[in-house]
């Protein structure tokens, strides 16, 4: 006596369940349809509510300052010939000059729930932006 096969549940489950395309892959960052994985947390796109890029801001409330105390030294090391005031002053322009011209740090702010959450910092302007590309396209289809 041979049994019939009976329908299996497999295949339907498959069909039901689509591919998961990836909008954004580097690193531990990755960003598809459904999900969004930092490496440390993964986020569900359908609770995310907005995203935003958050800039900070230069140092140039301590940078110029910084500069300016490092010129009276040079210059008062250069009329004195003492040379503490001139090395002092030479490295107090370079660390004023430093802070404010130093890289921006960018990061991805989402909304969930009513609060916001920094997930990614750099200071690679082009890889925030195409975090936020991503996150916007997977908002877009979630839609």
């Amino acid at each position: 006596m041979s049994q019939m096969p009976r329908p299996s549940n497999e295949r339907n489950q498959m069909t039901a369940a689509a591919p998961n395309k990836i909008l954004f892959e580097r690193a531990n960052i990755k960003i598809t349809e459904t999900r969004f994985e930092t490496g440390f947390e993964t986020f569900p796109i359908k609770k995310i509510s907005g995203v935003r890029i958050d800039v900070e801001k230069r140092n140039t409330h301590i940078g110029i300052p910084l500069a300016l105390v490092g010129l009276a030294a040079l210059f008062a090391g250069a009329l004195s010939n003492f040379p503490v005031f001139i090395v002092s002053g030479a490295a107090f322009i370079v660390g004023g000059a430093m802070l404010c011209l130093g890289r921006v740090r960018r990061s991805v702010v989402l909304t969930s729930r009513g609060r916001d959450i920094k997930v990614v910092t750099s200071k690679d302007a082009a890889l925030i932006q195409a975090i936020m590309d991503a996150l916007q396209d997977a908002l877009s289809r979630r839609a």
